[in-house]
């Protein structure tokens, strides 16, 4: 569960790594993590801990050998910033007693700024919603 006081490192790397990979999906051409690493000053071994997340949600795919690497097989115009957020760290929250999961805060019905953090974090999960990696692709 991501708690939103600043994006993560992982949730700004991933996005970055989408961001390559969306940029070579019209090519149907696996693009090497080593490749990525280079535009992107990352490192081989953190890319390929963050594409995990990605594969298991089917968004990515790989291809081995010589001209092997990975390929993003969903639309990017159906990936929202939303979604990399909670395939990487889970749902994003501002503060804990707000997550979907767990217990729930025993003082939720008479806590007076629950209703001030709720507003709030409808408005992120709103933007978040808003914006999707095709979107960033036109810049």
């Amino acid at each position: 569960m991501a708690f939103f006081g600043e994006i993560s490192a992982k949730e700004h790397n991933g996005l970055r790594l989408l961001v390559q990979l969306a940029k070579t999906a019209h090519t149907n051409q696996p693009l090497s993590l080593g490749a990525v690493a280079k535009d992107e000053g990352l490192s081989t071994k953190y890319l390929e801990q963050l594409v995990r997340p990605f594969r298991a949600a089917g968004w990515v795919d790989s291809a081995r050998g010589r001209h092997g690497g990975y390929q993003l097989v969903k639309d990017p115009r159906t990936i929202t910033l939303y979604d990399v957020v909670r395939v990487l760290d889970g749902e994003p929250t501002v503060v804990s007693c707000l997550t979907t999961r767990g217990v729930a805060c025993p003082l939720a019905d008479r806590c007076p700024s629950q209703r001030g953090w709720q507003t709030i974090q409808q408005a992120i999960h709103q933007s978040l919603r808003a914006m999707t990696l095709a979107d960033l692709l036109k810049v």
